[in-house]
């Protein structure tokens, strides 16, 4: 008898859970469609995204020398900042990726923006491979803060003062950096 309760109970609260989420036919079918809108237009306006992880890759031919180590300056477009923790940019803000997968960063260094000024990421990577890499590719992956609704795409992002050295400390004149991709979250 217990066992009979226990499933007439379930069964109820099937048939009241669909009934009270919108699985009877009674009404025009308006309701339902109104709700539907208002659902996609709260859920679009509360997308905010809050991060955007900037690769930056090595592009050209080595010309069989082995890369060293390499230097640029990202510019960031507005509403587009690094984690700061106490006056320096945050460990794990840049990281090695890619080629340079384990490689050696120097300090990195944020000039933030003022007035007219974009904002700038001092970055420099050594490569700890003593015989240096001969491939181009990713070689770092920037994790950046947004604010105020910021968007940016990769290009809205620069590099400038751009360096790739090789094993002896030349230039490789053949190799530049860019900005391979961004993906926000």
């Amino acid at each position: 008898m217990t066992r009979h309760v226990s499933i007439g109970i379930i069964f109820s609260l099937v048939l009241l859970t669909i009934t009270a989420c919108g699985g009877g036919s009674t009404g025009t079918g308006t309701a339902t469609a109104t709700s539907t809108s208002t659902s996609t237009s709260t859920s679009t306006a509360t997308t905010a995204y809050t991060n955007a992880t900037v690769k930056i890759g090595l592009t050209g031919s080595t010309g069989g020398k082995g890369i060293a180590g390499t230097g640029f300056t990202l510019t960031l477009p507005a509403n587009v900042a690094p984690a700061m923790d106490n006056g320096s940019v945050a460990t794990g803000t840049v990281t090695c990726s890619g080629t340079f997968a384990g490689s050696t960063l120097a300090q990195i260094i944020y000039t933030p923006a003022t007035g007219s000024t974009q904002g700038i990421l001092n970055i420099n990577v050594a490569n700890i491979i003593t015989a240096g890499v001969t491939a181009v590719g990713e070689v770092a992956t920037v994790t950046l803060k947004l604010s105020n609704g910021a968007s940016p795409a990769a290009t809205d992002f620069s590099l400038n003062s751009i360096s790739v050295i090789d094993t002896l400390g030349s230039a490789i004149k053949g190799v530049t950096a860019t900005v391979s991709g961004v993906a926000l979250n």
